[in-house]
């Protein structure tokens, strides 16, 4: 299954959908935003959990929505999760990373170095990428309620 990316404004309504529908095939799907994963991570860390039962949590579902993906630049530990994370669903399973932040801004926002090329790598050469443009949605439904 490809990685999709899903991009800008609307996303996150277009990733529950096609999250949504993969429920309706069957496949055992999460959306997640990324700081709460992040947090989820950290917590269990704290309570002496391996890292390792983290990430086969996440990397059991076939469909891994994650928003909000580097609304936060992720520490060094942080990005060590990421990159095996994406390791692990690498080819096994899509995941929906929905950012504001374009792909050309993602190695920067990740701190740079190994890890965020190494995660780059596993993403990009295998995506489908939705650009949204720049509609906000909530700003749009807002107006219509008025």
């Amino acid at each position: 299954m490809p990685l999709c990316e899903v991009l800008h404004k609307g996303k996150s309504h277009l990733a529950c959908a096609l999250g949504k529908q993969a429920c309706k095939h069957g496949l055992k799907t999460l959306y997640i935003r990324m700081p709460d994963m992040l947090a989820y991570r950290s917590e269990k860390m704290d309570a002496g959990w391996p890292e390792k039962k983290v990430l086969n949590k996440y990397a059991a579902y076939k469909v891994l929505i994650i928003d909000e993906h580097l609304i936060d630049k992720p520490t060094k530990e942080q990005m060590h999760f990421l990159l095996e994370l994406t390791e692990r669903r690498y080819d096994n399973s899509s995941t929906i990373y929905c950012s504001q932040y374009g792909i050309e801004d993602w190695h920067r926002r990740m701190g740079g170095g190994a890890h965020a090329e190494s995660v780059l790598d596993r993403i990009v050469h295998n995506a489908i990428r939705i650009e949204m443009g720049d509609v906000n949605m909530r700003e749009r439904m807002a107006a219509k309620k008025k």
